[in-house]
């Protein structure tokens, strides 16, 4: 389905239900808001068992320093509304890891701080970082299996809001401590879009912007 929209010369051709479009006129967004529809959530994930610390750093055979860096590839565009990563880590002190994520815009934000002293063991553990859930990363004093976790300190998930998914996405995980080992198993990231109408609303304010200068 499709909107045909004249003004004087210019036609717009506009797909109700597309997120990606090339418009020159500013209110004619406005007419697709009423296109209601829920958002949508894809799922990415990858396999990785990465040494943790890398062999290869300089102290990586003593238990201290960084793991390669873990990249999953988005091939697909996405607005996020939303962001959750799951990580699937073994290692035998959580309290030794410094996790940090990078989105292809070059956001960086801390997902896990070390030094964190309630932290005195480990285990092959999943971690699933949600900006909704109570737990800090910084401050929780217990897991399990599968523990779900917002990230350290300041940092927050929401940071990543409105950029698109499409790209490199780049997981850091640094050893602090000598003595302890472990591995990055995978990692997965859910991905929410915006519903049709919000989306739409958000290009509008784009473009707005945009002519104001």
């Amino acid at each position: 389905m499709i909107l045909v929209l004249k003004r004087a010369a210019e036609v717009f051709i506009l797909p109700v239900m597309s997120l990606r479009m090339e418009i020159s006129g500013v209110f004619f967004c406005v007419l697709a808001l009423f296109q209601s529809a829920s958002a949508s959530v894809y799922s990415f994930g990858q396999s990785f068992n990465y040494a943790i610390p890398s062999p290869y750093s300089q102290y990586g055979s003593d238990g201290k320093g960084a793991m390669r860096a873990a990249v999953i590839n988005i091939g697909s565009h996405h607005i996020l509304k939303d962001l959750d990563i799951h990580l699937g880590i073994t290692h035998q002190h959580l309290a030794d890891l410094d996790i940090t994520i990078t989105s292809p815009q070059g956001t960086r934000i801390a997902l896990f701080s070390s030094g964190n002293p309630a932290l005195t063991a480990g285990g092959k553990l999943i971690f699933i970082f949600d900006q909704q859930a109570s737990l800090a990363a910084d401050t929780f004093s217990s897991f399990g299996a599968v523990t779900t976790l917002k990230p350290a300190g300041v940092y927050s998930l929401d940071s990543f809001n409105g950029q698109d998914a499409f790209g490199a996405w780049t997981i850091n995980i640094d050893d602090k401590y000598f003595s302890n080992t472990g591995s990055l198993d995978f990692v997965r990231m859910v991905v929410t879009n915006p519903e049709p109408a919000t989306a739409l609303l958000m290009l509008t304010g784009m473009v707005l912007a945009r002519r104001k200068k």
